[in-house]
């Protein structure tokens, strides 16, 4: 069968026609259609186009679990903030070092007949008092799950802006009638 070129031309610019417009759309779309990121009922971030939302959904999921990943100190500890060190700061526990040494009682004392009954045993003797305070670089439990609450905020007004951006409505845009007619002359 002969095939005609001016067949060909017009069967790929069909297929191009419809991936052609179809991409102009949505990229119309993607850059008319934006929102504001709303939490807790104030706009934190106004007009954002979609296209940076989409990012900033992927963002913010990442910074989740960056932040759920952070440390917390040990629970057994009671923790308060130090602000000279900016670190946290445990309970000061005091502790006593004792030293061990040798000790002889007598049983009995020497007498004219038996030598003296002595026995040698060991003795703990407190030696110096010392105090320990714990100091950690963690993040304090309270303060991790209140960022956590505040992404997961803002995670879900992200999510109703993209929705709000998605209902943008735009007319169908057509790239390849004009492009094809300037290439194929028509």
């Amino acid at each position: 069968m002969l095939r005609r070129a001016d067949d060909l031309i017009r069967q790929a610019r069909d297929k191009w026609a419809e991936l052609w417009n179809l991409v102009r759309t949505q990229l119309t779309v993607n850059q008319s259609a934006k929102a504001d990121i709303v939490v807790d009922g104030k706009s934190v971030l106004a007009n954002v186009p979609v296209t940076t939302l989409l990012f900033l959904d992927k963002q913010v999921n990442d910074l989740e679990t960056f932040v759920s990943k952070l440390p917390k100190p040990d629970p057994a500890e009671e923790w308060a903030h130090d602000p000279n060190s900016r670190l946290l700061c445990g309970k000061a526990n005091e502790s006593l070092r004792t030293s061990t040494e040798p000790t002889v009682i007598v049983k009995y004392p020497t007498t004219t007949e038996h030598p003296a009954q002595t026995e040698l045993f060991t003795k703990d003797v407190p030696v110096v008092t010392g105090t320990q305070i714990l100091y950690s670089g963690r993040i304090a439990t309270d303060r991790k799950n209140s960022i956590l609450a505040r992404v997961r905020k803002l995670q879900d007004a992200i999510k109703v802006a993209k929705e709000q951006a998605n209902l943008f409505g735009v007319e169908r845009q057509k790239a390849a009638e004009v492009l094809f007619g300037y290439v194929i002359g028509e």
